[in-house]
């Protein structure tokens, strides 16, 4: 394997060789565990160049609870720290079942849409602070709010300050 570390390994006496392959991705995709969305957002991905894929019900909408939130900044700087991801994507969807198990309904789609761009770019300001922490340079992160309909489609994508 070109680019891979070998380290030697002896598991009940019979030494092996592991390989390490080094991580690529510079960006996270954090989104939702909804099914629909595997391809969708398995193509943004390849499009990007790879990205790391951290997922909690609700996709960026986990950032407004506390206990998520935790779970959910813990992923990003997890990729920050291992490959210096800070290009980052928070992508929420419509017909969210997080959002209707939450209570939460729309009278449209644009209401819909307005709710979670709104989740979405508070959940960019955790995110951001969370970066910064982490000690990731200022000027290098990146954050993307994107939201898509269940079938994979974009609807709206937008750089956050």
């Amino acid at each position: 394997m070109h680019g891979a570390l070998s380290t030697p390994l002896v598991y009940h006496g019979i030494e092996m060789t592991t390989h390490t392959i080094p991580h690529t991705a510079t960006s996270v995709l954090f989104g939702c565990i909804d099914d629909r969305l595997t391809a969708a957002d398995s193509e943004f991905i390849n499009q990007h160049g790879g990205a790391f894929h951290p997922a909690l019900a609700g996709g960026g909408a986990a950032f407004l609870d506390p206990e998520a939130r935790s779970v959910a900044l813990s992923q990003i700087v997890a990729a920050y720290r291992i490959a210096g991801a800070t290009t980052i994507y928070l992508e929420s969807h419509t017909d969210c079942g997080a959002y209707r198990l939450a209570g939460v309904r729309f009278d449209s789609l644009a209401a819909e849409i307005d709710r979670l761009t709104a989740d979405l770019k508070q959940a960019a300001k955790y995110v951001k602070a969370a970066l910064i922490q982490a000690d990731a340079p200022t000027d290098a992160i990146e954050i993307f709010i994107r939201i898509i309909n269940p079938a994979g489609h974009e609807l709206d994508l937008q750089r956050q300050p």
